[in-house]
């Protein structure tokens, strides 16, 4: 899969219910707000346990590896799923997600998730991925963790600059040009 055609899934994924309700400019601004956010003032607690935290990262990794491009680690988006998850998220909704972590994670086998090699880390994946499963489960669990990583991913300036090529100002500005009639 390419990475510009995620933008497709992006906007048909199942996200937080807090986004599903915004549009897509909305979902855009609220991105962007969050990395301003991570780069000026990171969070003093952490959302996620050292361990759900290192599980998170590597899925991350997984799901936008570096290429030619940057990847969801370069543009640091753990830290936005920590940050979203601190501040956008409520308690219950954190909940639900670890609960569905915590499954993740005995699925995975003894030692969890990071511990398995890299091959059976995709291969686990691959059996969650595109499976609904209900609240609290690894499926939804990492339903969630995806659409975030992909959220998070093409929110981040580096990758609306060097990936995207994200025009704000097309073409350029002339203010006072006589017009004829």
């Amino acid at each position: 899969m390419h990475r510009r055609d995620v933008l497709t899934l992006l906007g048909m994924s199942a996200g937080a219910s807090m986004l599903q309700t915004l549009s897509a400019t909305e979902r855009e601004a609220v991105g962007r707000s969050i990395h301003a956010d991570l780069a000026s003032d990171p969070p003093a607690a952490p959302a996620l346990a050292p361990a759900l935290a290192a599980t998170a990262a590597r899925v991350a990794d997984l799901v936008m590896p570096r290429t030619d491009t940057p990847g969801a680690l370069d543009v640091r988006v753990p830290e936005f799923v920590e940050l979203l998850m601190t501040k956008w998220y409520s308690p219950a909704e954190r909940s639900e997600f670890e609960k569905g972590m915590a499954d993740f994670e005995r699925r995975a086998g003894a030692g969890g998730f990071v511990a398995l090699p890299e091959a059976a880390q995709v291969a686990f994946l691959k059996t969650l991925d595109g499976t609904k499963g209900s609240k609290g489960t690894a499926e939804d669990a990492f339903g969630t963790l995806k659409w975030l990583t992909v959220y998070g991913y093409f929110t981040s300036e580096r990758v609306q600059r060097e990936v995207l090529k994200t025009v704000i100002m097309p073409g350029r500005f002339d203010g006072c040009v006589p017009v004829k009639h």
